[in-house]
C-alpha cells in the first residue's frame, strides 16, 4: 500500500526538522519514540475539534477504508511528533516543567500548565490543552512523571526518562493491516502462529480483580485498601497495591476502569493521606460542615488534628490535595484561619481508661505491645506513653491507681515483654499445663517455653520481683540447674543457643563450624551465623560492641574474628592436622606437615 505525499507538503517540511532535531539534541531519537507513542494514543480519539488529521488522510491514501486508515496513521501524525519531540527533547522546556510542578509528583497533565499551553500553542491546537488536562494515564502522563523523577532539566539525562512502556508503544502498522480484512474477505498477510495465552490469562486475572475492587468500593467509597484487606477471601488490597507500582505504565484500559470505580485510587502522594480525606469527606457529607475558624469543633480528636496539620502545611500540599480540600470546605482563606482543635482532655482520658479496662479484661495484663490496638484505639501506644510520664514523675496520680488496680505489673521496673511473657506462661500454668523442664518444655508453644527455658539460664541475673513472680510458676533457684531447652524450636531463645553452643565448644574446643551443622537436634551452625551477620551489623552500625559479644567470647574468643571466618577454619584445620608436640621449620618448606596445610602456612608467610 502506497501513499501520496505529493499533497501534503508539511510531512516533507517535517522531514527537514526532524533533521535538524537529530543534529541538536542528543536524546532527539528517543524523544521521537515518545512522541510518536504520544500522537499514535491520540490517533483514535474521537475528538470532533481535530480536522488537521483527516484532511491530510484524505490527500495521502487514496481509499478511506480501514486498511488505508491504520497504513497512514504514521505518516499523518508524523508533522506533529516531530514538533511534539522537538518540545519534549529541549532541555528549557523540560526545566520549566520542573519549575511548574515544584516538589510535587503532577497527578495529570493540568498540574503543570505551562507544557500544556505550550504544547497547544506548538502544535497549533488551542482546544488540546482542555482535552490533556483530564487525563490521568498514557505515554504523555508516563513522560511528565518520569521527567519530574529524574529531575531533567538541563541536568544529565537518564534513559529511563524515555522509556516507553509496552502498554503505551503504538500497535505495528503491519499488526493493524492484519487485523483489517480488505473486501473480498481475505486477510492481508497469513495470521501468525498463535502465541501463549499470557494476555488472555492477564486479563482473566485483572477483571477478576476489578470485581472485588468494585466490591470493595462500593462498601468503602474508594479504593483505598490497606495491602491487608480482603473482600471475600481476595487479597484485594495487595492486588492493588501491585496496580498502583506499576504507576502510569499501567496498560490504559485498565488505568481507567479502575479511576471510574475512584479517581484517587493512585494519588501522587501518601495513601495514608487520601484514607483520612474520605474519613473527613465522610463527616461533612453527614451533615457535620466544617468551621476551621472555630478549632474543627464536633469532629474526632485524631481527624481534627490532622485538619489543622493540613491547613499550617496548606502551601506546601500537592495542587490537587489543596483541590480536594477545598472540596469539603477548606478554602485558601480559611485555612489561613483556621485554629488548632481544643482537646477535652479529660474526657480523653476517660475514653483511654475505658480502653485499658477493656484490654486487661481480655488479655489480663496491661503489658500491651506498642502496636497493640483496643476498638481501634491505639492503647499499646499510649500505655507506654504513660510509663514514659510515669518514670518521669510526671503521671496524674489517679491514672497511676486506676492503671495498677487494673494491672499491679502494667510499669514493671524490667522490659515490659519480659512481663508480658510472665503474663502467658502465668496462665498456661493456672490453667494445668505442667512445666516439665527435663523434656525441654514441650508442654507449652514454641515461644513460651523458650521464655521458660531462658528464666531458668538466668535465673541468678534476674531481678528480685522477677524471681518472686517465677516463683508462682514454680521457678525457683535451686532448681534452675535442670531444664534444657527444646531443640525442635523455631524461635530460639538467645540462652537456647549458647547451651547447645557450650556443649559444641566443649567437645571440639571452638565454635568454628560450618553452617549445616547440628547438635543435639538443633541447627547450630545456622543459629551462630545469624549471631555473627548481627554481630557485623552492630558494629557498622554503631561502632559499639554487640550487647552479647560477651557471652560468646567466654565460650570461643574467636567466634567472630575481624578477619573472616573462611581464614580461622583454615587455622583450625591445619592446627588439627599438626601432630603433638610437631615443631614448625619455615625456612626448610615445612618438613612433616601436610601438602595442604604447609602450602597454607607457606602462603601466611
Amino acid at each position: 500500500m502506497l501513499l501520496d505525499l505529493r499533497n501534503a507538503p508539511q510531512i516533507k517540511a517535517a522531514q527537514r526538522r526532524h533533521v535538524r532535531l537529530l543534529r541538536r539534541y542528543p536524546h532527539a531519537a528517543e524523544a521521537f519514540t515518545v512522541a510518536q507513542a504520544i500522537t499514535a494514543s491520540w490517533w483514535d480519539e474521537p475528538w470532533p475539534e481535530e480536522t488537521l488529521w483527516p484532511d491530510r488522510l484524505r490527500l495521502t491514501a487514496p481509499g478511506n477504508n480501514l486498511a488505508w486508515r491504520g497504513a497512514a496513521r504514521d505518516a499523518v501524525t508524523y508533522p506533529e511528533a516531530v514538533t511534539l519531540a522537538t518540545l519534549l527533547a529541549d532541555p528549557g522546556v523540560q526545566q520549566r516543567l520542573l519549575d511548574g510542578a515544584g516538589r510535587h509528583q503532577p497527578h495529570t497533565p493540568a498540574d503543570v500548565p505551562g507544557l500544556v499551553d505550550e504544547l497547544a500553542r506548538r502544535l497549533e491546537r488551542p482546544w488540546i490543552a482542555d482535552r490533556l488536562r483530564a487525563v490521568t494515564t498514557g505515554p504523555l502522563n508516563a513522560w511528565v512523571r518520569a521527567c519530574v523523577r529524574t529531575r531533567a532539566g538541563h541536568k544529565p539525562k537518564t534513559q529511563s526518562m524515555w522509556r516507553v512502556s509496552p502498554s503505551h508503544r503504538p500497535v505495528p502498522i503491519s499488526r493493524l493491516l492484519e487485523d483489517i480484512r480488505p473486501g473480498d474477505g481475505k486477510p492481508v498477510q497469513p495470521n501468525p502462529p498463535a502465541a501463549p495465552d499470557t494476555a488472555a490469562a492477564a486479563a482473566k486475572g485483572f477483571a477478576r480483580g476489578l470485581r472485588h475492587a468494585r466490591a470493595y468500593a462500593a462498601e468503602h467509597g474508594s479504593l483505598c485498601a490497606p495491602s491487608t484487606a480482603r473482600e471475600e477471601g481476595f487479597a484485594v488490597g495487595l492486588w492493588l497495591a501491585n496496580q498502583r507500582a506499576a504507576g502510569p505504565e499501567l496498560a490504559p484500559e485498565r488505568a481507567a476502569a479502575l479511576h471510574a470505580l475512584d479517581p484517587w485510587w493512585n494519588p501522587p502522594w501518601n495513601l495514608w493521606w487520601q484514607r483520612i480525606y474520605h474519613r473527613a469527606q465522610a463527616h461533612v457529607e453527614a451533615g457535620h460542615p466544617l468551621a476551621p475558624e472555630l478549632g474543627f469543633p464536633g469532629t474526632p480528636e485524631g481527624l481534627g488534628e490532622w485538619l489543622y496539620d493540613q491547613c499550617t502545611d496548606y502551601q506546601r500540599l500537592h495542587p490537587q490535595q489543596q483541590r480536594l480540600l477545598t472540596d469539603i470546605g477548606i478554602t485558601p482563606e480559611r485555612a489561613r484561619a483556621a485554629q488548632p482543635r481544643r482537646k477535652n482532655l479529660k474526657a480523653a482520658r476517660r475514653t483511654a481508661l475505658d480502653h485499658a479496662r477493656a484490654y486487661a479484661a481480655r488479655h489480663g495484663h496491661l503489658c500491651a505491645p506498642t502496636s497493640a490496638r483496643q476498638d481501634g484505639f491505639t492503647i499499646g501506644k499510649w500505655l507506654h506513653n504513660q510509663r514514659v510520664r510515669a518514670r518521669r514523675g510526671q503521671l496524674d496520680p489517679a491514672v497511676n491507681r486506676t492503671l495498677t488496680g487494673l494491672d499491679p505489673w502494667w510499669n514493671p521496673p524490667w522490659p515490659t515483654d519480659w512481663q508480658r511473657g510472665h503474663h502467658i506462661a502465668h496462665a498456661a500454668v493456672t490453667a494445668g499445663t505442667p512445666l516439665d523442664p527435663q523434656a525441654g518444655f514441650r508442654n507449652f508453644d514454641d515461644r513460651t517455653g523458650q521464655w521458660l527455658y531462658e528464666q531458668y539460664a538466668a535465673y541468678d541475673r534476674l531481678q528480685p520481683g522477677q524471681q518472686e513472680l517465677l516463683a508462682l510458676l514454680g521457678i525457683t533457684g535451686p532448681a534452675a540447674s535442670i531444664a534444657v531447652p527444646n531443640p525442635a524450636t523455631r524461635h530460639a531463645a538467645l540462652e537456647t543457643g549458647l547451651h547447645y553452643a557450650r556443649a559444641w565448644a566443649a567437645e571440639h574446643h571452638s565454635l568454628d563450624l560450618p553452617r549445616t551443622v547440628q547438635h543435639g537436634g538443633f541447627p547450630l551452625g545456622r543459629w551462630l551465623a545469624r549471631q555473627r551477620h548481627q554481630a557485623n551489623v552492630h558494629r557498622e552500625r554503631f561502632d559499639t560492641p554487640w550487647p552479647h559479644e560477651e557471652h560468646f567470647a567466654r565460650i570461643d574468643p574467636y567466634w567472630n574474628p575481624p578477619w573472616g571466618m573462611q581464614w580461622q577454619r583454615r587455622y583450625q584445620a591445619a592446627r588439627a592436622q599438626l601432630p603433638h608436640g610437631h615443631h614448625l621449620a619455615p625456612e626448610q618448606g615445612f618438613p612433616g606437615t601436610p601438602d595442604w596445610t604447609g602450602q597454607w602456612l607457606y602462603e601466611q608467610c
